[in-house]
């Protein structure tokens, strides 16, 4: 029997600390998560997540901003020395779909049974789904029905 793969809800944690060091306030932000390989979801530009945490660094963006830098499992950023903020905890949340292709993609155009990809100006049958790994993929918004 064939397994069917199927769409997958993953939740990251991010704990946002602050340190003040010698002139400088340090936000950092810790990403966690029950699988580590969901961490690499984060900084990749085809799914939701990199949006959602570009989202959420905006949000607690601060004044005097120095330096940003991004490491696997947090990203640290450098401000002129001010006021400690206090810390937090925040939860991203999004749909990983079960292949990287047509079917998920939002550049995708679906109509009748026909698939276009306007980035490969090409038409596939709704019946054999597409490309099932593309480079150019981008998730949807909305995977789940």
């Amino acid at each position: 029997m064939k397994k069917i793969k199927e769409e997958k809800n993953v939740e990251i944690f991010v704990n946002i600390k602050y340190n003040l060091k010698d002139d400088k306030l340090i936000q950092i932000f810790e990403f966690s998560s029950d699988n580590k390989k969901n961490l690499n979801y984060l900084f990749d530009a085809r799914f939701l997540f990199k949006r959602k945490l570009d989202k959420l660094i905006s949000e607690y963006l601060l004044d005097g901003y120095l330096e940003r830098i991004d490491d696997f499992d947090k990203v640290i950023i450098k401000y002129e020395k001010q006021e400690k903020p206090s810390n937090c905890i925040r939860k991203l949340q999004a749909y990983i779909p079960p292949f990287f292709g047509c079917i998920y993609c939002s550049k995708a155009i679906i109509k009748d049974d026909f698939i276009y990809c306007p980035e490969k100006n090409k038409h596939y049958t709704l019946l054999s789904q597409g490309i099932k790994r593309c480079p150019l993929f981008k998730t949807k918004d909305k995977i789940l029905t």
